[in-house]
């Protein structure tokens, strides 16, 4: 039982690592288009 417990736990923080690293590639992601969008209108003019 102690192993299973400990195994929840694990996963547990697992998942909440990787909602963390979705979350900064998102946030990235988001940088990156603003970043486009920036030199796209440098571009343009």
């Amino acid at each position: 039982m102690a192993v299973k417990k400990w195994t929840d736990e694990m996963l547990d923080k697992l998942g909440e690592k990787i909602d963390r690293i979705a979350d900064e590639i998102e946030q990235t992601n988001n940088n990156v288009d603003a970043l486009v969008g920036a030199v796209n209108s440098l571009v343009t003019l």
